[in-house]
């Protein structure tokens, strides 16, 4: 088996104890990703890999997790050689200028509305992004947030929807259809819906081509750039939320 351990600091203390247990049982090899060459989980590992540009002062995780997703996700191509890797790299470049200015032009119009309730939907790989948008904006602006997988939301959790919820969806390829129809029944309710996909009309298109497992860092800036700037409007400092710390040891 192959493990991963990912953890900015590299002292997350239950990253440090699975790679500890891992390497004790003798069944796999581990490979840690940090910022942080000299931190415990990097010296305890048989192979590192070090993202110098992920190191940042704040407390909450923006640019160190995009930096470990796409740095890991291009590792993986390269490993298995993948044919288009250049076109790959460029166009994330490519992408990623537009995007940020898309989600900047996106977070100064919705915070023209405060909201009470802010939901992210996201299915297969985009889950787990939606979860991690989520957190974002309830880490930086003490916001109400929560994340489902697209179509579960559908079954109980849009119960509590009306025109002062905010839900953002991220648009899978492998069920765009189903989830389209998901995000036209949320806006019949009241709430006020965003859809963020590919190639899209009525809603904001990255238009990268890439696939969705590549686009995963495509879909983050959206929450980390209303988390910050919805953080600043209540009078918050974004870096430094309350109840939480940079590393966290038990």
């Amino acid at each position: 088996a192959l493990y991963f351990g990912i953890s900015r600091s590299g002292e997350t203390s239950e990253v440090v104890m699975a790679m500890e247990k891992a390497r004790t049982s003798g069944k796999g090899s581990f490979i840690s990703v940090t910022a942080e060459a000299k931190s415990r989980l990097a010296l305890k590992s048989e192979r590192v890999i070090v993202f110098e540009s992920a190191k940042e002062k704040s407390v909450v995780m923006t640019k160190s997790f995009t930096s470990m997703l796409f740095g890991v996700q291009l590792g993986i191509l390269n490993t298995i050689s993948h044919p288009d890797m250049d076109l790959i790299r460029e166009e994330f470049i490519k992408t990623s200028e537009k995007i940020l200015s898309t989600a900047r032009d996106w977070t100064e119009e919705t915070l023209k509305r405060d909201y009470k309730e802010i939901v992210f939907l996201g299915s297969g790989p985009l889950y787990g992004i939606a979860c991690e948008s989520a957190l974002k904006v309830r880490e930086m602006s003490s916001s109400l947030t929560s994340a489902y997988h697209t179509l579960e939301f559908r079954h109980g959790p849009r119960a509590s929807l009306d025109r002062d919820s905010l839900v953002v969806v991220l648009l899978s390829d492998s069920a765009r259809e189903e989830e389209l129809k998901v995000a036209e029944e949320i806006r019949e309710i009241g709430a006020q819906c965003t859809v963020i996909g590919d190639k899209i009309d009525n809603g904001i298109s990255i238009g990268s081509g890439l696939n969705e497992f590549l686009r995963l860092v495509f879909y983050m800036p959206f929450a980390q750039y209303f988390g910050y700037y919805r953080a600043i409007k209540r009078g918050l400092d974004p870096d430094m939320p309350l109840n939480l710390t940079q590393v966290v040891k038990i």
